[in-house]
């Protein structure tokens, strides 16, 4: 990864975490009430912003599960490996 262009792609970056980080807040809200379809929408929004945060994967598919969608769960994307033991550690 390298940043250039007087930090332009960094800017970009950050807006996208920004972006995704304020999307997954509006999903957290619509799964606390019950919107699960809403929640859906907004974390694949998010998701279009930071494709590889392991969380927003893991709220869309909890969100498929209270929805009873077990069908669409065997489609989902399959982290990358370093995410179970990322997610690990920042657990301990």
């Amino acid at each position: 990864m390298s940043v250039v262009c007087h930090g332009r792609r960094l800017r970009c970056l950050c807006f996208q975490l920004a972006k995704s980080d304020e999307l997954k807040g509006q999903a957290n809200m619509k799964f606390q009430e019950n919107h699960f379809s809403e929640a859906i929408d907004l974390y694949s929004a998010a998701l279009e912003q930071n494709p590889l945060n392991h969380v927003l994967l893991a709220n869309r598919a909890f969100c498929q599960i209270k929805l009873e969608n077990y069908g669409l769960l065997t489609s989902l994307p399959q982290l990358p490996p370093c995410s179970a033991l990322c997610h690990a550690r920042d657990v301990m």
